[in-house]
């Protein structure tokens, strides 16, 4: 996920995932297992979510889920 799309989804809809905002607009997400997996499935078709230049965030591969 692109750093900067999740910053400014985060500041839109604070409540969307529990999360806590660290410096250099770091963010990590201290909400349930299942609720950041509803939060990136969710977000998963989202092409603006997922954005390959960040190295640091998450990203998207072709793997199967673990739900499959």
């Amino acid at each position: 996920m692109g750093l900067d799309w999740l910053g400014k989804e985060l500041k839109q809809h604070p409540n969307a995932i529990e999360h806590v905002l660290l410096p250099e607009d770091r963010v990590v997400f201290t909400g349930r297992t299942e609720a950041v997996q509803a939060f990136i499935k969710q977000h998963l078709n989202d092409a603006e979510a997922w954005d390959e230049m960040y190295g640091d965030g998450l990203i998207r591969t072709g793997g199967k889920s673990a739900d499959k």
